[in-house]
């Protein structure tokens, strides 16, 4: 993983900054889910259409653009994010996607997080990462397991058809 984005309403994505022990971590885990749900194609419901991913995230491909700006807590508190993806970019790159809903971003004095001694209120606001992936984008195919959650990040076709017709037609 090079790339850690937040989608937020608006197709506006934003640069999440990690820690070099974070960014390590997450790469692994993310580069094993992603690997795992794209070959569970046949046996685990995942499904598989082809669609090219909106210009606002495909041009994170190669590089993070000069005007993509980071994740703040006062953006996190003010629009929190409706997905995370994970970009391996290059030539062949690969969007791993996690939906985000209000269960996955702590707000600020409303998490119990373990110090030393005790268990203390967090004292600025984040995001819960999960162990599973909702969809990966890799050459040109969208691989996912429901639709309904995909479109909580992606417009995967207006009216449906676009995602039905690929679906279908496997």
């Amino acid at each position: 993983m090079n790339l850690l984005l937040a989608i937020q309403r608006g197709e506006v994505v934003r640069e999440v900054r990690l820690a070099r022990e974070a960014h390590a971590a997450l790469s692994e885990s993310m580069g094993a889910l992603a690997e795992r749900f794209v070959r569970r194609e046949d046996d685990d419901g995942v499904r598989m259409i082809g669609v090219a991913l909106p210009e606002f995230l495909w041009r994170c491909r190669a590089a993070l653009p000069n005007d993509v700006q980071a994740l703040t807590e006062d953006s996190l508190r003010d629009q929190p994010p409706v997905a995370l993806v994970a970009i391996d970019t290059g030539t062949s790159p690969r969007f791993c996607f996690q939906a985000l809903g209000g269960r996955r971003v702590l707000q600020e004095g409303r998490a119990l997080l373990f110090n030393p001694r005790a268990f203390g209120l967090n004292r600025r606001p984040g995001l819960v990462v999960a162990d599973r992936l909702d969809a990966v984008h890799v050459e040109g195919r969208l691989h996912f397991r429901s639709e309904h959650t995909v479109r909580r990040f992606l417009n995967v076709g207006r009216s449906g058809g676009d995602a039905k017709q690929g679906i279908a037609a496997l």
